[in-house]
């Protein structure tokens, strides 16, 4: 999905107020921006006078590489110039490398960077078995400009490294404002002494949940102004992949976000019933122009009055997916995609919905995550679980996923399913309408919906000397969709 233009929209209806040996030289930040000089770590370096290696378990020693500090903190600044929130993250990390595919996997890094944002402020070193510590200077550092990307990137190469050395890098960088997040704290690599913190103002009550970890969530109230959640594990084993298992989802992670303000009071903020007005705003809301290009789109479409309601969906659903390119950068404005045949997820979405509507469809809004990456957890209502869109008709009990053209009616993506999501009905009072949401289940295909059949005819000749062999393989379901 087009998290970004997802996001704005989301943020917009949301009502919340947000009142060898060489001499080190420290790298300093490019002419921009300036980083606030409020924020918790401001100030923060690492050890100029550190020489030697953090020791290393001898149980790490035969890994590739071992993280050995991993301190991750993102905080909430209320900015008085522009009077609103802005997001920074400040990450330090310390890893041994042992191995050449350890060297190869940190020898080189990139930092997002935000366009228009304040300045990252970067530090980057290798230190050498023997003590021999070599910092990567500021004119080493490039520019990478991703195109139609959130982010852009500074990358760059460390030197000196070689097995044994130890790589050392932190930075604070300015993030896309969001009042939900997560981070994930576990990968491939064993870590120690892993640190995640959220920062915020004392007038925001951010809350956080740890999912495939024992640790708690500390709340830290001692640093005037301020309330920080706070997250630490000694140890972190590595997460390897492993054959038809899903090991994203079973990463330890923290999932958090804002939940109360002091103006607010006890009004929780961006529950599921926030939720489902926001989505079905940025989903069902068209501007005049929209409106009548929906029009003429349905006419177009050529939706048979009469016909069921399994062929109105169907007509509406080929019109969308064989007229319109899927396209990540494409229009979400419906006058603007109809121009263009090209549409984002939230487009396709919305005109999937406008044509719905039109032809008289009654349908559900459903919005959830996928599985393999991190199942929903209704219990937690963070928006950070509202990914991927698709529609639910309760007449024939199936749903559609207006963003996949490879699938059609009665399938989603299977790791859509099997887990939660936000249901969003509509329903009429009088003149007017309101969302009603709901977090149910989604369920999975039986596996009879995905046949693979094979058919084997074999002929002999008279003299048994040769064999026919006729072959017929038939797909359907989700291995028909991929081929």
């Amino acid at each position: 999905m087009q998290k970004k233009l997802l996001s704005t929209l989301l943020l917009a209806a949301a009502l919340v107020p947000t009142h060898r040996a060489q001499a080190q030289r420290k790298a300093a930040p490019a002419a921009g921006q300036a980083l606030p000089a409020q924020l918790q770590y401001a100030n923060y370096h690492w050890d100029e006078k550190r020489r030697q290696r953090l020791p290393l378990p001898a149980a790490d020693a035969s890994q590739p590489a071992v993280v050995l500090k991993d301190l991750t903190a993102t905080e909430y600044y209320f900015d008085p110039a522009s009077k609103g929130l802005r997001q920074f993250t400040t990450e330090h990390r310390i890893v041994r490398v042992n191995s050449n595919d350890g060297i190869e996997q940190y020898n080189k890094l990139a930092v997002p960077v935000l366009p228009g944002g304040a300045t990252v402020a970067i530090r980057a070193r290798t230190i050498s078995p023997r003590g021999e510590v070599v910092e990567v200077q500021p004119e080493s550092m490039k520019e990478l400009k991703s195109e139609g990307a959130a982010s852009d990137y500074r990358i760059f190469a460390l030197e000196g490294v070689e097995t044994g050395s130890e790589v050392e890098y932190y930075y604070t960088r300015e993030r896309r404002m969001s009042h939900f997040g997560r981070e994930v704290m576990q990968g491939g690599t064993p870590e120690h002494d892993v640190t995640v913190e959220v920062i915020a103002p004392q007038q925001l009550t951010f809350e956080g949940k740890v999912y495939n970890s024992a640790a708690p969530v500390q709340v830290d109230t001692l640093t005037e102004g301020k309330r920080i959640l706070r997250v630490h594990l000694a140890d972190l084993p590595a997460l390897h992949n492993e054959a038809f298992a899903e090991a994203k989802a079973h990463r330890a992670r923290l999932e958090y976000k804002l939940a109360y303000t002091s103006a607010k009071g006890a009004q929780r903020l961006f529950t599921w019933v926030d939720a489902s007005k926001a989505m079905h705003e940025a989903v069902y809301t068209l501007d005049k122009n929209e409106t009548k290009t929906a029009a003429t789109l349905y006419k177009a479409a050529q939706v048979p009055a009469g016909g069921s309601a399994t062929e109105r969906i169907a007509a509406v659903e080929n019109y969308v997916k064989l007229n319109f390119n899927q396209d990540a950068s494409g229009d979400h404005d419906l006058t603007r995609l109809a121009a263009s045949h090209n549409a984002s997820e939230l487009g396709a979405t919305r005109l999937t919905a406008a044509l719905l509507r039109a032809a008289g469809i009654e349908h559900e809004l459903v919005i959830g995550a996928d599985r393999s990456e991190q199942p929903f957890d209704a219990s937690f209502d963070t928006w950070g679980y509202l990914d991927n869109f698709a529609f639910y008709f309760p007449a024939t009990r199936q749903y559609l996923a207006p963003s996949h053209p490879e699938l059609r009616l009665g399938m989603v993506p299977a790791e859509w399913t099997g887990t939660p999501a936000l249901f969003i009905k509509t329903v009429k009072l009088g003149a007017t309408e309101a969302p009603v949401g709901a977090v149910r289940e989604v369920p999975a295909l039986p596996a009879s919906a995905s046949p693979h059949d094979v058919a084997v005819q074999v002929s002999f000749a008279p003299g048994l000397d040769k064999a026919l062999v006729h072959l017929q393989q038939s797909y359907g379901g989700y291995h028909g969709a991929v081929l």
